[in-house]
């Protein structure tokens, strides 16, 4: 008869590990895109200036003004001419008068006559280098500019 045998055996084990080199693939679609924008709304209120020039004084100084004005400087001046004619009329009244002197002065009087000429009228307004107003404003609350 025949025993069955046992036998055990070892034998190393191999393992093998292979690589190659790794692939990848990457897609994508191709985007959309979608922008919507909305137009700004700026309000930005800025003050308006003003220049303001007056040139009155330097036209009355340069030819006496409008026709106006002109006018009505010479007819304020009369009242104080018509005084220095009546003034003179009675010195030269008064000189006559003075028989005292002894002379006769009707023809000095006759030349201070010719001499004098016209009466001192001022017509023109007085020259000066401040004869323009000149003004500027900058303002802020009534002269906005509305867009």
């Amino acid at each position: 008869m025949k025993l069955p045998i046992l036998r055990a055996e070892q034998t190393f084990g191999r393992i093998d590990v292979e690589s190659s080199s790794g692939q990848y693939r990457i897609q994508t679609r191709q985007a959309d895109l979608r922008i919507a924008t909305t137009s700004a709304q700026i309000s930005a209120p800025t003050p308006q200036p003003t220049l303001h020039i007056d040139q009155s004084r330097m036209w009355r100084a340069f030819n006496g003004g409008k026709t106006v004005e002109f006018m009505s400087n010479i007819y304020s001046q009369m009242p104080a001419v018509a005084l220095r004619s009546i003034e003179k009329i009675v010195q030269k009244g008064n000189r006559l008068g003075d028989i005292r002197d002894g002379q006769n002065p009707i023809p000095e009087m006759a030349m201070q006559g010719m001499l004098d000429g016209a009466p001192d009228i001022q017509y023109l307004g007085r020259p000066s280098y401040d004869n323009v107003d000149i003004h500027f404003n900058m303002d802020s609350e009534s002269n906005l500019l509305k867009s």
